[in-house]
């Protein structure tokens, strides 16, 4: 299938770019809503942008801990006809899961951790979401959203 449209963002992975990547996703959207027949209403928007501030969030935090200098993180958005997908790469640690937080009918959930709830959050937003670490040391992230009908 063929792209649309795409948006390719690279910036220091420190919480200062957020906005710059909330600004390649606005200017994604625009071309998006120029191209796309029937282009994604806000609150599908919404989800796809919660999505990529998580896995965002998750790189600056775990990728590049407290005293390892921040490296780039690369954003890289697609639309095709039946989908929009993000792809996130960088050179920092590798991801390692969190063990899975036990949520029992009487868990109060104000009173668990907020750590790993993130990826939670942004698989609830997506349709897929992968993750895996290449031979030469960089960690990929794909988010994928279908369009509907």
């Amino acid at each position: 299938m063929y792209v649309l449209i795409e948006e390719t963002i690279v910036v220091p992975a420190t919480a200062q770019q957020l906005d710059a990547i909330h600004a390649a996703l606005d200017r994604f959207w625009a071309k998006v809503d120029t191209t796309v027949t029937r282009p994604p209403d806000r609150q599908w928007r919404a989800r796809f942008a919660t999505a990529i501030a998580e896995i965002a969030n998750n790189i600056i935090r775990h990728a590049y801990p407290r005293g390892r200098e921040p490296g780039p993180m690369r954003l890289h958005l697609y639309a095709y006809p039946d989908r929009v997908e993000a792809y996130f790469n960088d050179q920092g640690v590798a991801f390692i899961p969190p063990p899975p937080v036990e949520d029992g009918p009487e868990s109060d959930p104000l009173e668990l951790p907020e750590s790993g709830r993130g990826l939670a959050v942004a698989q609830a937003c997506l349709d897929e979401l992968e993750y895996r670490r290449t031979g030469e040391g960089t960690n990929q992230w794909r988010l994928v959203k279908r369009l509907s009908g």
